[in-house]
């Protein structure tokens, strides 16, 4: 066998699997909060977790272990405030995998978690939705 032949060969499944995941996202994309979910590993629709940079965290007053600490994790953040960071920043912005979501948000505020467990696999969570962060707050 021939190198090309050899590289086809291991080339074409992985264009197969590729043409399946596509199909597969089609049926689960229907809109933001599924598109939200699959963006975070299966996490809660209503969340995402984040990695925040020192510069960030101090940015917005969310210093790990000082700002916001394990007894006290909860930070509302300003929703003008992101969006002016990912405007300023653009993708260097810790928020900009969730830039659709911030701008879509209805309120005002939104709530920054500090994780120090990593329930979610970051040291932060951003809370998605109205509803879950008045869960969470309760």
């Amino acid at each position: 066998a021939t190198l090309s032949s050899v590289l086809i060969q291991r080339m074409a499944p992985k264009a197969r699997k590729r043409s399946k995941s596509t199909a597969g996202s089609k049926r689960k994309g229907k809109g933001r909060r599924s598109q939200a979910s699959t963006l975070h590993g299966g996490h809660h629709d209503d969340i995402f977790p984040l990695v925040l940079t020192s510069a960030t965290q101090e940015l917005f007053g969310c210093c790990a272990d000082e700002d916001v600490t394990k007894k006290s994790p909860y930070k509302l953040l300003k929703k003008d405030d992101i969006v002016q960071d990912m405007k300023t920043r653009a993708a260097v912005s810790d928020f900009s995998p969730v830039k659709q979501i911030v701008l879509d948000y209805p309120e005002e505020e939104m709530l920054l978690v500090f994780d120090a467990d990593f329930r979610y696999g970051q040291s932060f969570y951003l809370v998605l939705t109205p509803e879950a962060k008045r869960r969470i707050l309760k």
